[in-house]
């Protein structure tokens, strides 16, 4: 048992994988239901129109699969009556989920603390019986499979993309352009060309959605006075929401610029301490933030000082002077 955040693709291949990678193999053989993941359409009697992705999954790992006929849960009576054994005694009461990953390796082990029960009909232990059967799995392929997808999407006016039913912001100078994403189960990754936009976590919650303060801060410095009440205002580290909301449009103008700065070289951490550095030295102008974050960085203010040799090169050239003495002596015209 794996529980995931939602019944999507990217959900289901990557549960079964991780179960196929516990029990040490895939199945020969599957029997499932005529979910949408998996088949794009129901045909006449056991034909059946199978998804790209749960396809590929499956020539991946190398098993066949069995659909049961629509509306037929007798047809697998067995997984339907295990459903209820794992409600009963594994998610009674309904436990909460935090870390999805900590959660699932916490259920696979309470399903292995059960196999030590005897089956009901063959007086073995489930262990024992499983124990007879893992020989007949089929061995992984030496790469893992990518439960992914592809998907093309258009940023809005507000710089933000929509995947399934949550948004996630790219930035507003992408207006009107086609991204790419990657999502996977958890995450989503935006690239526009060839440029990796960011990575953003997966929401299922709809209406839900992410974005980066990074992304914005420049546009938004255009229209200052929209700075307060921007989305990514919240996102800000904590000192900067204060100091930007006590300027006027045009400190704020400047002081939008210096975080950005400071984030482009991947020192967010220290963007607090550097405000706090400069409200000491009693100056919190943009230039004397910046001057502060170069201490604490201990990075070089302006263009780095050009270092010159010690020493003059010597050029193994002699030139010849006599040509001088022509002029000198008036013969030189």
């Amino acid at each position: 048992m794996q529980v995931f955040p939602s019944e999507n693709q990217e959900c289901l291949l990557e549960g079964l994988m991780r179960v196929f990678e516990r029990i040490g193999g895939a199945p020969q053989q599957a029997l499932a239901d005529n979910m949408a993941t998996a088949v794009a359409k129901v045909g006449k009697g056991v034909e059946r129109e199978l998804t790209d992705g749960f396809m590929r999954f499956m020539l991946h790992c190398r098993f066949g699969a069995e659909f049961c006929s629509p509306a037929s849960g007798n047809e697998k009576g067995s997984v339907e009556n295990k459903v209820g054994y794992m409600r009963r005694n594994i998610l009674a009461p309904v436990p909460a989920v935090g870390d999805i990953n900590a959660s699932n390796e916490e259920l696979f082990g309470r399903c292995e603390d059960g196999m030590g029960r005897l089956h009901c009909r063959h007086k073995k232990s489930i262990r024992e019986l499983w124990e007879e059967e893992r020989g007949h799995l089929l061995g992984l392929p030496a790469n893992r499979h990518g439960a992914f997808r592809y998907e093309s999407c258009k940023v809005d006016k507000y710089g933000f993309v929509s995947i399934d039913s949550s948004k996630h912001g790219v930035s507003p100078t992408l207006s009107g352009k086609i991204v790419q994403a990657k999502a996977y189960y958890d995450k989503a990754g935006l690239c526009h060309g060839h440029r990796l936009l960011g990575s953003h976590t997966r929401s299922c919650t709809k209406g839900s959605g992410s974005m980066d303060w990074r992304d914005y801060i420049e546009a938004i410095a255009h229209k200052p006075r929209a700075a307060e009440n921007a989305r990514f205002s919240s996102q800000l580290p904590e000192l900067w929401q204060g100091h930007i909301k006590a300027l006027d449009a045009k400190g704020k103008k400047s002081a939008l610029l210096v975080p950005r700065e400071i984030a482009a070289d991947g020192s967010e951490a220290i963007a607090d301490r550097v405000l706090g550095d400069a409200v000491r030295h009693g100056d919190v102008g943009a230039s004397s933030i910046l001057a502060c974050y170069c201490i604490a960085a201990n990075k070089q203010p302006g263009p780095k000082q050009l270092e010159l040799p010690g020493h003059v090169p010597v050029l193994g050239y002699s030139p010849g002077l006599g040509v001088y003495g022509l002029l000198a002596n008036g013969g030189g015209k």
